[in-house]
C-alpha cells in the first residue's frame, strides 16, 4: 500500500513542480525559447490539457519504482542517485534529441530537462520517505 501512495504522492508532487516551474519560475524565459506567446498557450493549458502531463508523471513514477525496486533501491542516497542515472540516460537524451530537431536552441534543453530531473528527484523523495 505504501508503494501506491508514494507513487501518487511522487505523481502530484512532480505535476505541480511543472504549475510552478512554467507558470511561474521560467515562463517568460520557456515561452521565448519555445517561440510561444501567450495566447499560443492559454486554451490547451486548462483542465483537458493537464490530464496528458500528469498521467505521464504517474507512468515515470511506476516505472521509477519499478526500477528501484528491481535493482534493491531502498535508501536515499540510492534512490536520488537512480532519480539522476535515469535522467541522464533516458530523459534528457529524449529533450536534446526533440529540441534539436525542431531548431529551438540551448536554453530549451536545460528549462525542459531540469523541470525533468526536478520531477524526477521529487519521485524519489516520496520513494524513500513514504516507503520507510
Amino acid at each position: 500500500m505504501k508503494t501506491y501512495l508514494s507513487i501518487a504522492v511522487g505523481t502530484v508532487l512532480a505535476f505541480f513542480l511543472g504549475w510552478i516551474w512554467y507558470g511561474m519560475l521560467f515562463q517568460a524565459q520557456w515561452m521565448s525559447a519555445a517561440g510561444l506567446k501567450a495566447e499560443d498557450v492559454g486554451s490547451d493549458m486548462e483542465i483537458g490539457g493537464m490530464i496528458v502531463p500528469l498521467l505521464a508523471w504517474l507512468v515515470t513514477a511506476g516505472c521509477f519504482h519499478c526500477i528501484a525496486h528491481m535493482a534493491n533501491v531502498s535508501a536515499l542516497a540510492g534512490n536520488v542517485k537512480l532519480a539522476v542515472l535515469c535522467w541522464l540516460g533516458f530523459a534528457m537524451p529524449a529533450v536534446v534529441f526533440s529540441t534539436y530537431f525542431q531548431m529551438l536552441g540551448g536554453s530549451l534543453y536545460w528549462i525542459d530537462g531540469l523541470y525533468l530531473l526536478c520531477g524526477a528527484l521529487l519521485i524519489a523523495l516520496a520513494r524513500t520517505f513514504i516507503r520507510r
